[in-house]
């Protein structure tokens, strides 16, 4: 007659006792006590397979988007070098660049910079040129994007100065500078702007008025309580969404 669950015993001299190998991989739960507590791993959303495989999923997306990049620009370096008519239209030749550049001549300019991460999670700042045109209008050209290490205002100013310089733009003609209001763009002591100030002391700083704008509506609208609701379930949406790669595909 075949033993019953409840009466299985282990083999063994007396007070023998079963291994911790049994104990550890789960001897006792399937084979003598059961296992009755499903529905807590079932709730367990992060741990289901398709959320782990959508977020590998992911991640090598975000990975082979990386690679491709970095292989399109090594491509167009290395046909630059070898070939004079492609490097006549490529990289700093680039003719969009070279007609702001001729635009701009040797009059004065300033310029507008704000810093980001890309999808990539590398810091990249944007750079656009302000200046009056041969015909005295004002004109607002967006110039570059350049990827940099750190945000620290001295790397800032070394590639600001690098992008400028590769374009002939002398910096002793710079007349204006304007950013956010965060200490390594705004300082006054080691801030970008005041590093720029001590070889050019006439490029004044300009608080970005995008960015005060945005400070002013920020503060605003914590007065009014439906603006500020509304603007507090999008953060709990945003954060509901991007919490879940099921639920970012979704949308």
């Amino acid at each position: 007659m075949q033993p019953q669950l409840d009466e299985y015993k282990p083999s063994g001299p007396p007070g023998h006792k079963r291994s911790n190998l049994n104990k550890r991989s789960g001897f006792d739960v399937f084979t003598v006590q059961g296992y009755s507590d499903w529905k807590r791993d079932l709730l367990n959303q992060s741990g289901h397979v398709e959320n782990i495989i959508n977020v590998h999923i992911n991640e090598e997306r975000e990975k082979n988007r990386l690679r491709l990049k970095v292989l399109v620009a090594a491509l167009v370096k290395l046909l630059a070098e070898f070939n004079p008519e492609v490097e006549k239209v490529v990289m700093e030749n680039a003719p969009v660049r070279k007609h702001i550049r001729d635009e701009i001549g040797d009059s004065k300019f300033s310029i507008i910079v704000d810093e980001t991460c890309d999808v990539a999670k590398r810091e990249q700042m944007a750079l656009v040129l302000r200046f009056v045109d041969g015909a005295g209008v004002l004109q607002e050209r967006f110039f570059d994007v350049i990827h940099v290490k750190n945000t620290k205002a001295i790397t800032l100013k070394d590639e600001l100065c690098s992008v400028l310089r590769n374009h002939s733009l002398d910096i002793k003609n710079l007349r204006g500078q304007g950013y956010d209001g965060s200490s390594n763009m705004k300082g006054e002591l080691n801030g970008l702007q005041a590093l720029f100030l001590r070889e050019c002391p006439y490029a004044y700083y300009v608080h970005c008025y995008a960015h005060r704008l945005q400070l002013a509506l920020v503060a605003v609208s914590n007065d009014v309580v439906p603006v500020c609701q509304f603007f507090q379930k999008l953060l709990f949406i945003v954060n509901i969404v991007d919490s879940s790669a099921k639920r970012h595909d979704e949308l």
